[in-house]
């Protein structure tokens, strides 16, 4: 499966088993493919594979007995485009497999002193398979010192199990650290830390982090029902020479893989579109945009991008709109470069003026040539050199005619436009 990486928070995948009116599975795409960020990350597991430029590939065991039905709807304003392929087998004894669960939950942010549930209390029989989690830390400092809580079968004051840290959940150690001074990102077939997303000193602002467990060599089952929660703790400072700990108010999404037998019980509400967005490049930056390839005759990339206005095509300084009839993701280069030299042809010329300095007496009082620029001044003149004006400074006019530029400028010349569609035009 893929499509592109702003839908990933805003296709919502669902599954249903066996001719269940309630989703078993109903998760943003890019999360139960472990890239909650929207931003493409190299992941290689055992059950998910994420590879260039943005391919899912799921690997979990789905049984179903007589009946699979899967969607995927758009719950944002942009039109998308999925290509997917789905294999499955028949004729398989699948009793006593269980049925493939998934849930999302999002804390945007963790109220101070809560912990972030993982999965609701579930009712049933099952087991718990995987966790992953896309987590961007609010707090300068260590972020991961909360332990993943398992409630099982009855328990509800102590948890069944009680992990000693985040970092220990995920296989890792001593804050992710390596080589020291910053993270090191790994990716494991059972548990990793693929993607670490570094601030970027403007509206990129936090650390963001996205991590993975797969119960499948240790799965843990429950008998009656199963809750899963996470902390969210740092360090404060030393106290009475104590060390403290911080309650954070982070954002945190979730999303809990398990298998249990049917019926389930009903899931929460994932929420709206803007309950789910991570977040854009700044204030009213455009989207990077998927490139097409350079422009045959201009040169310089072509790329399809998302405006204000709706989709448009963008080389260097000139910005197209897509008719409505036409797939942004189904574009093609020929159909973006036709685009651009329509409207490359239909924007008029736009002359500029060339302008000649003022001449400068050379060493013998002669004068020195004069260096032109983009415009002319309506006058010539020249300096004196030891008090005489040189011969050609006394023929010239006290006005002369304004020169015209030798070459009109275009909307069609070449140059890169503003960074990130900054550039972008009401035409978009």
């Amino acid at each position: 499966m893929t499509t592109h990486t702003r839908h990933w928070r805003s296709l919502i995948l669902r599954a249903y088993w066996d001719g269940d009116e309630e989703p078993a599975i109903e998760v943003p795409v890019g999360d139960f493919f472990g890239q909650g960020w929207c931003t493409f990350a190299q992941l290689s597991s055992a059950v998910i594979a994420v590879n260039p430029h943005g391919g899912f590939n799921s690997y979990w065991p789905m049984p179903f007995a007589r009946s699979a039905r899967i969607t995927v709807e758009n719950i944002g304003p942009e039109r998308a485009t999925l290509y997917y392929q789905v294999t499955y087998e028949i004729d398989v004894d699948v009793a006593g497999s269980g049925y493939l669960h998934a849930q999302f939950h999002r804390s945007n942010p963790l109220p101070r002193g809560a912990t972030h549930p993982i999965l609701d209390t579930v009712p049933g029989r099952g087991r718990y398979a995987g966790t992953y989690l896309a987590w961007g830390v609010n707090n300068p400092g260590w972020w991961g010192e909360g332990e993943i809580k398992f409630y099982m079968d009855g328990d509800t004051d102590y948890p069944t199990i009680c992990g000693t840290g985040t970092e220990d959940y995920f296989g890792g150690a001593w804050n992710f650290e390596h080589p020291q001074g910053q993270y090191g990102v790994y990716t494991t077939p059972f548990l990793g830390l693929p993607q670490v997303i570094k601030p970027d000193g403007l509206y990129q602002s936090q650390q963001r982090f996205g991590m993975y467990r797969w119960h499948i060599q240790d799965p843990i089952r429950f008998a009656d029902d199963l809750k899963v929660t996470i902390q969210a703790l740092g360090w404060r400072s030393r106290m009475e020479d104590k060390m403290r700990y911080l309650p954070l108010q982070d954002d945190i999404a979730s999303t809990s893989f398990w298998y249990q037998s049917e019926p389930h019980a009903s899931f929460p509400a994932i929420g709206e579109v803007n309950d789910l967005e991570v977040g854009s490049g700044g204030r009213g930056a455009a989207a990077p945009g998927r490139t097409l390839g350079d422009h045959p005759t201009l040169g310089g990339p072509i790329t399809v991008r998302a405006g204000r206005f709706g989709p448009y095509v963008n080389n260097g300084k000139i910005n197209a709109t897509l008719p409505k009839s036409v797939d942004p993701e189904a574009l093609t280069l020929a159909e973006a470069v036709a685009l651009i030299d329509a409207k490359a042809a239909a924007s008029p010329a736009k002359p500029t003026k060339a302008r000649a300095t003022r001449k400068s007496a050379g060493a013998n009082g002669e004068e020195a040539p004069a260096k032109t620029t983009g415009k002319t001044t309506g006058k010539a003149a020249a300096k004196k050199s030891a008090g005489t004006k040189t011969a050609a400074a006394k023929a010239a006019p006290k006005k002369a005619p304004a020169t015209k530029a030798a070459a009109a400028k275009t909307r069609a010349a070449k140059g890169g436009g503003a960074a990130d569609g900054a550039g972008e035009t009401a035409d978009e």
